[in-house]
């Protein structure tokens, strides 16, 4: 488990979300990979543990405006990118969110916000920054995601803003797929599950799982282990930490 990108040198790479948990972890690994020529940090706030040889660029998912801001600084610093990275989401905040366990306890503004964060955002994400990657050798888009955005797998039920915005997210990335095969042959866009990680975002809920919970370092060497692995025939599809394929 090495943690280190098999394609490039030179590669250009940016990461969204880059003051999480697995976000930031992401940005010091390719940061440190003899692959990658420069990574970008792109957060609402500049993470705490910001190295100041790494640019930061901010952006908020509440303003398109700001994404657009965003992609112009890319574009300007790096022309493409062969690693988009979106590690952006949420699980429960102050203003209310929180995983139902039934109906009764849904809630019209949560969901929304839900979906805002979850979904709406990285479909804006890639809005602005697909056109960045690179056409002339393959390039990944990654959206962090979660196993129970699986309908399939959905064998326990609740968690019903949370599981809905999830499996959104995977429509958005299935077609945003088929789209690309047609503008960018190149370019391959998958969401990854990346396990049960000691984070912000699943600190309330992991009690039950800590003997199996990872640290967020761990989360990202299997994250860009997963990268390592993928082909054009990959592209559309959702995966987890292990290579193995979530069922839509």
């Amino acid at each position: 488990m090495t943690g280190l990108l098999t394609f490039g040198p030179g590669a250009k790479a940016a990461v969204f979300g880059a003051s999480g948990g697995i976000g930031s972890a992401l940005v010091d690994l390719l940061n440190r990979d003899p692959a990658v020529d420069t990574v970008f940090a792109l957060s609402r706030h500049r993470p705490d543990n910001s190295d100041d040889s790494i640019p930061w660029i901010p952006f908020d998912l509440d303003s398109e405006e700001t994404l657009q801001t965003a992609s112009d600084r890319l574009k300007a610093g790096v022309g493409s990118l062969r690693i988009v990275l979106v590690a952006t989401g949420i699980l429960h905040d102050e203003r209310g969110v929180v995983p139902e366990k039934t109906i009764k306890s849904l809630a019209g503004t949560a969901m929304d916000r839900s979906f805002k964060i979850n979904a709406t955002g990285p479909a804006l994400i890639a809005k602005h920054v697909a056109p960045l990657l690179s056409k002339d050798k393959k390039s990944i888009l990654v959206f962090l995601s979660a196993r129970v955005g699986s309908i399939t797998d959905n064998g326990k039920g609740g968690w019903y803003s949370y599981r809905a915005s999830k499996a959104a997210l995977h429509m958005i990335v299935k077609t945003l797929s088929i789209e690309l095969r047609r503008t960018n042959p190149r370019a391959i866009c998958v969401a990854i599950h990346p396990g049960t990680v000691h984070t912000p975002l699943s600190r309330p809920f992991v009690a039950e799982k800590a003997r199996t919970a990872m640290q967020p370092h761990d989360a990202a060497v299997y994250i860009l282990n997963v990268i390592n692995g993928l082909e054009l025939h990959h592209s559309g599809r959702i995966w987890d930490w292990q290579s193995k394929e979530v069922e839509p």
